[in-house]
């Protein structure tokens, strides 16, 4: 018999696979490749959160959030596309935004799960 030791093996993967929460667009952005109907917002990292204030983003303060979204978006959305794009699509992008930073408990269900 050999002498192994009694270690845990942790055996980690990289994938991509952090929360996200497709938001469809009431206002479709128009891109040269084609336009965009539909956004997904992953949550984000804390170096994503970088020169932020939480509180800013919790209260969903239009600044922080243009700032933040523009990192955690797919397709990533440009600065000029947040600041011009329908306001109730704002919203629910810096709503599902928000809630990522929520303890579980008083998360709120997002409509597109």
């Amino acid at each position: 018999m050999t002498d192994t030791p009694d270690k845990p093996v942790a055996v980690a993967e990289q994938t991509d696979a952090k929360p996200r929460a497709k938001v469809p667009l009431e206002q479709s952005i128009a891109r040269a490749g084609g336009d965009i109907a539909e956004v997904s917002v992953r949550r984000p990292d804390p170096g994503e959160l970088e020169g932020l204030s939480l509180r800013d983003v919790i209260d969903m303060e239009a600044g922080s959030m243009r700032r933040l979204l523009a990192r955690i978006t797919e397709p990533a959305l440009l600065p000029g596309e947040l600041a011009t794009m329908n306001p109730a699509d704002f919203t629910a992008l810096s709503g599902e935004a928000a809630n990522f930073l929520l303890p579980r408990g008083v998360r709120v269900d997002s409509p597109s799960e």
